[in-house]
């Protein structure tokens, strides 16, 4: 391997984790985040040559190749499953960049706290999107409800499990 290749795997095993972490939250099921994470992969590879670190971290850099290809699967279900506009993604990451400041375990313990927080339902949503990766029709069927049903249902979940999260940050 040539002296770029090791360094762009070191810098991307470096910023992996608040990466996937940025991709989870707009990828709309497990095959869709594996895919954007591939492709993201495969782009910064192909432009490194063209990473500047007197411009921006690399963590940075790769982070904005995601978001764009974020956006061009998000354009690939432009009359179907879109989850967040545009000015949504920009929100997100501005929110990635200060989960990637903060401790992981810190993020993690607040995470606990405010699961525990949730019913059981809403646990058990959450669980079968997450750890199963069910889809929204798939959720829905467990659940004798309809998929969009499902989907708000989930936003609903995911936005006060948030809204749970935010209330358990220290004062910064």
């Amino acid at each position: 391997m040539s002296d770029a290749q090791d360094r762009f795997c070191a810098l991307w095993q470096d910023a992996e984790s608040s990466l996937n972490a940025f991709i989870r939250m707009m990828a709309p099921n497990s095959s869709d985040f594996d895919d954007i994470v591939q492709e993201t992969a495969l782009t910064a590879f192909r432009k490194f040559e063209s990473f500047d670190e007197s411009q921006a971290s690399f963590s940075t850099w790769v982070r904005g190749i995601a978001k764009f290809e974020v956006l061009n699967r998000r354009r690939s279900y432009a009359r179907s499953k879109i989850m967040f506009s545009s000015e949504t993604i920009d929100l997100l990451e501005g929110t990635a960049f200060q989960v990637e400041e903060e401790k992981p375990d810190e993020r993690l313990d607040q995470l606990k706290l405010s699961m525990g927080e949730l019913d059981d339902a809403q646990r058990k949503m959450l669980e079968m999107k997450y750890i199963h990766g069910y889809d929204s029709e798939r959720i829905g069927k467990e659940l004798g409800i309809s998929a969009g049903n499902a989907r708000i249902r989930l936003m609903r979940i995911r936005d006060l499990l948030f809204e749970k999260m935010i209330k358990l940050e220290p004062a910064r």
